[in-house]
């Protein structure tokens, strides 16, 4: 069978991306780490770019020592990134996976609310 040569165009971003560099992610990753739920965790939200929404940010610097995921950075629109830490009275550490899920992919909260404007922009553009 011969090989399939496919051409990947860019990707087109359809609102302006601000990247500080995540340490975990500029140190890679193994296979071996994915049996750590932590690590794993990490990875994930890593290839999401999760973090770069829900950290801290100080003087317009995602502040991923001490705000990795605690939340609290403002959109134009007034909405505010969420808690994503396993704090279960702040974070997602009381959720289930199936609520985690729901929330990701559907835009809806674990009490049943709609997400954010800004959240439910980024599911429909995939």
């Amino acid at each position: 069978m011969k090989p399939v040569h496919n051409e990947i165009s860019d990707p087109v971003y359809k609102a302006p991306v601000h990247r500080d560099p995540y340490p975990d992610a500029e140190r890679g990753f193994d296979t071996a780490m994915f049996a750590d739920p932590i690590k794993r965790g990490t990875y994930l939200a890593t290839i999401g770019h999760c973090t770069e929404c829900h950290s801290e940010r100080t003087r317009g610097i995602s502040d991923y020592r001490s705000g990795l995921g605690r939340a609290g950075r403002v959109f134009p629109e007034g909405s505010t990134a969420a808690n994503l830490t396993s704090d279960r009275s702040a974070g997602i550490g009381g959720w289930t996976d199936q609520e985690i899920t729901r929330a990701i992919a559907h835009g809806v909260s674990r009490d049943g609310h709609g997400s954010s404007r800004r959240w439910r922009l980024v599911i429909m553009q995939g």
